[in-house]
This record gives C-alpha cells, structure tokens and sequence, in this order.
C-alpha cells in the first residue's frame, strides 16, 4: 500500500495527522503574526503529534507549527534536548577578535591579525583610487 500524500512512498505518519486537509495557511502564518492558537487547537487531538513534534525538532523546522509548537518553543525543545550547541568563535577570526572584546580579555596575536586584514579590507573598499593603485 503506498501513502495518499506520498504516492512513490509507503505509509508515514503523516498519513495520520489531524491537519491532514486542513488549509497549510493556518500552519505558516505570517511573520509577526501571533494567532496559531487555531492551528495548535488542531494539533492538541492529533493522533501523531509526538511524531510530528520530534519531526520538526530533528529536522529543525524553522516555521510554522509542528505538533502544536512554534518556532521558539521547538527551539526551547531544542536546547533541552542538547540538540544546539553553541561553539566558540576561532582565534584568528574577527569573531574570535569580538569575543576577546567583549569579555574584556587580552586579545591573542592571531585575533588582532584577523582585525587588521579585516580593517585593511575595509578601507580599500571606502576608498576606490588607492583599491585601483594597488591593482
């Protein structure tokens, strides 16, 4: 048996849920829109939200509601999970160069390197005769 949606593929949960022919429209409102209580309202008797839910948190879906969730509270879901990890900038970075700032640190040798090519960069860019001089 293949899925109704997915006609080259077999049955997923998807086949199951609740806004399954529902207008998408409610499920992606538009940005700075707070009114998704329809759509969770949908979500909250959903046979396979849990699936849905860790679906979209798996993936990271950026928008929408998925499994009666939005964006920020999926993110939340997210970093419970230890699913985002927040890096270190790299010395030898301009990031790393801003993280040495704004920890009031000494900043390294490398750092102050990736600055000076950064505001060498910048000035040949403000300044289009001396970028034509050294071409």
């Amino acid at each position: 048996m293949t899925s109704p949606l997915y006609p080259d593929e077999l049955p997923t949960w998807r086949d199951d849920a609740a806004c399954l022919g529902a207008d998408p429209d409610l499920f992606f409102p538009p940005p700075g829109w707070y009114g998704a209580e329809e759509a969770k309202a949908i979500c909250q008797g959903c046979p396979v939200r849990a699936e849905c839910l860790d679906y979209a948190v798996t993936t990271a879906q950026k928008y929408g509601i998925w499994g009666g969730t939005n964006e920020r509270e999926r993110r939340e879901i997210r970093k419970q999970r230890g699913l985002i990890v927040r890096t270190e900038p790299a010395c030898g970075t301009l990031a790393g160069y801003r993280r040495h700032q704004n920890r009031n640190e000494p900043t390294c040798t490398e750092c102050k390197a990736a600055m000076a090519r950064y505001q060498a960069r910048r000035k040949r860019q403000q300044n289009p005769e001396r970028r034509a001089a050294t071409a």
